[in-house]
Order: structure tokens, then C-alpha cells, then sequence
């Protein structure tokens, strides 16, 4: 076991506060757009850009899940099997900035429907954009981390 869990336990607090801050801007996205696009003139270029858009938005939300399947497979065993010892665990500098570029690209998904809920799409197609990256931080990412931080504090030193 480590003997000081202080470090790791603030490292894990600093990683769980990105990973909230980001999950709740999702929130915020709808709100500005829709707020914006009352007081804007929808635009001809939602009809030109929406195609593209769409497969940009599922392409990054794809990335961000293949990423994370693929950035832990070594190390899954060792996280989700509590009594195996977690040798090969990344270190909480390089597990954080995974965690950082995997949610960043699950928020590109937000970020491109906040341009297209601007551009004029409906709420209930907006939907999609603010959800499915909801569900891959909170439902994927987070809990994956969770496991993580559990494993490195019970990692012998």
C-alpha cells in the first residue's frame, strides 16, 4: 500500500474536478446557443455545413471511445480485478492527460452541436450532441477513472 495517500488523494481530486468542470459545460452549450440564435437570423450555411458536421461530431465522439478502450487495455485487468497487483498502472500525469485529450474529444461531439444548434438545428436534434458525450465521460470515462485512483492507492510502493 502507499503509506502517503495525500499526494495521490489530491491528484485524484484535482483529475475529478477536470472531469466535472467538462462534463458540466455540456450543460452550458445548449443554454448559449439557444440564447444566441434568438437574437440571430438563422443561417443558409446550417443546410451546406450540417452533413459534414454530423459525421465530425461522430467521428470525434468514436475516437474518444476507441481511445479509451484502447489507452487502458493494458491496465484494465489490474483496475477492474482488485486483487491482482497493479504493476503496470500509468502514472497519474500521463493517466490525466489521457483522461484530458479522451474528454476533449467527447466534447467536440458538444462543441459542434453548439454550432449547429446556432446555425438553426431544432432542440430535440441538439439532444444527441449534449447527451452522447454525457454518456461517455460520465458512463465510460469517469467510473473508468474511479477504478483507476482506487488501483494506485492500493499499488504497493
Amino acid at each position: 500500500m502507499n503509506s502517503d495517500n495525500t499526494p495521490t488523494a489530491s491528484i485524484r481530486c484535482i483529475w475529478l474536478t477536470i472531469v466535472i468542470a467538462m462534463a458540466a459545460s455540456l450543460g452550458i452549450y445548449p443554454v448559449i446557443a439557444f440564447v444566441l440564435r434568438e437574437s440571430m437570423k438563422p443561417s443558409g450555411a446550417l443546410f451546406a455545413m450540417r452533413t459534414l458536421l454530423y459525421a465530425l461530431a461522430g467521428l470525434f465522439l468514436l475516437a474518444s471511445i476507441v481511445l479509451s478502450k484502447i489507452n487502458t487495455r493494458s491496465w484494465t485487468d489490474q483496475v477492474t480485478h482488485s486483487d491482482s497487483e497493479p504493476s503496470t498502472l500509468p502514472t497519474p500525469q500521463a493517466f490525466i492527460t489521457s483522461s484530458i485529450i479522451r474528454i476533449a474529444l467527447a466534447e467536440a461531439c458538444a462543441i459542434i452541436g453548439f454550432v449547429l444548434a446556432v446555425l438553426g438545428i431544432p432542440f430535440y436534434e441538439y439532444l444527441f450532441f449534449a447527451i452522447a458525450p454525457a454518456l461517455v465521460i460520465l458512463g465510460l470515462i469517469l467510473p473508468f477513472g474511479l477504478r483507476y485512483w482506487d488501483a494506485l492507492e492500493k499499488k504497493p510502493d
